[in-house]
């Protein structure tokens, strides 16, 4: 194993599997999945911070195959495979509880590499981010264009997920992706945005019948509420998009409204059950992440701090509209209301 291929600063995030109890369970993540970061850095895990040890830049491969061949891609594979678990952050990816078997047969690639994005959302980031020129956009650009072409030469079926940490449709550097890459049979995409560009840039796109899932920012249910937490968005935008989709989307893909709880939104929670139910999509509720973008984390984390003032309105909500059908929480809301009880 090269040891300089460890990233160190995520390294220290979570605790590893290195000398805890030892690990029963099977994995095959590190042989079908990788996640390409911001510098083109490809790690072997759906979160880079779970396995945090890159196996090289993308613009290093000559084959979207290279990723999982190369020697340090064989180094982690056969690591796991012993179920040492050295570098693995086992306490968070589930693997201590059950097999990480990969019932689909696709590949799956995470397209992470820009950040841009048309909002500046509080929960997200202190500023807008949006690299248009100039020395980052064009490093971005020439990643995103490498990865293509070697997406273009690959002929097996993968699900492309693009992207976790901006918006795709907002990104000059994804544009060439997005505009341009004609997906193959069995190829498909899970588009992460925030809705307000789908009308705008997808009915030019080669991508949209091969959208399975899209995953849309709301954070909210009502004008007043989205138009804070989704700077400088428009509710009216967003509405004329969603009803875009519900008229354009692919017979077979899914839609799923995203709402991350704060204390600017937390009022709002009945309001956005009612709005997925609305456009007959999914909605889904998680907790607040501390993102070092607010100064008073706790202020803001409704559910996390037990002596917030709004908590007990949140969770009585939350117990409400888990019990509606087209509605999802993630495990950890589920386990602060069952505590809760």
């Amino acid at each position: 194993m090269n040891l300089d291929a460890v990233a160190a600063h995520l390294l220290p995030l979570y605790p590893r599997g290195l000398g805890h109890t030892p690990i029963m369970s099977s994995c095959e993540v590190p042989s079908k999945v990788v996640s390409i970061d911001t510098n083109g850095n490809c790690f072997l895990c759906r979160c880079a911070a779970w396995l945090p040890v890159t196996v090289g830049n993308i613009l290093s491969f000559n084959s979207l195959e290279d990723i999982w061949n190369c020697s340090t891609a064989k180094g982690l594979q056969d690591d796991i495979a012993q179920k040492k678990y050295t570098y693995c952050a086992v306490k968070h990816c589930g693997v201590t509880k059950r097999d990480m078997y990969l019932h689909d047969i696709r590949y799956q690639i995470s397209l992470d590499i820009d950040e841009s994005c048309n909002l500046a959302c509080p929960s997200c980031r202190t500023s807008q981010i949006s690299h248009t020129k100039g020395v980052i956009f064009e490093e971005k650009t020439t990643y995103i264009n490498h990865f293509l072409a070697l997406l273009d030469q690959f002929d097996k079926p993968l699900n492309l997920t693009m992207c976790g940490n901006g918006d795709p449709l907002a990104s000059m550097s994804f544009r060439p992706l997005v505009l341009g890459w004609i997906p193959k049979v069995g190829q498909t995409v899970e588009l992460f945005t925030n809705g307000l560009l789908m009308k705008k840039f997808l009915p030019n796109s080669d991508i949209l019948p091969n959208i399975s899932k899209f995953q849309i920012s709301i954070d909210a249910g009502s004008q007043s509420v989205y138009e804070v937490v989704r700077w400088p968005g428009k509710f009216t935008a967003l509405q004329e998009n969603l009803q875009w989709l519900v008229n354009n989307r692919p017979q077979h893909s899914v839609v799923v409204l995203n709402f991350c709880i704060s204390k600017n939104n937390a009022a709002d929670i009945i309001n956005f059950a009612n709005l997925c139910s609305k456009y007959k999509f999914k909605g889904y509720l998680s907790k607040l992440e501390n993102w070092r973008t607010f100064a008073d984390f706790d202020d803001h984390d409704v559910i996390g701090n037990i002596n917030h003032p709004m908590r007990d309105q949140v969770l009585a909500d939350l117990s409400l509209v888990m019990e509606m059908q087209h509605i999802t929480l993630n495990s950890l809301l589920i386990d602060m209301i069952e505590m809760n009880l």
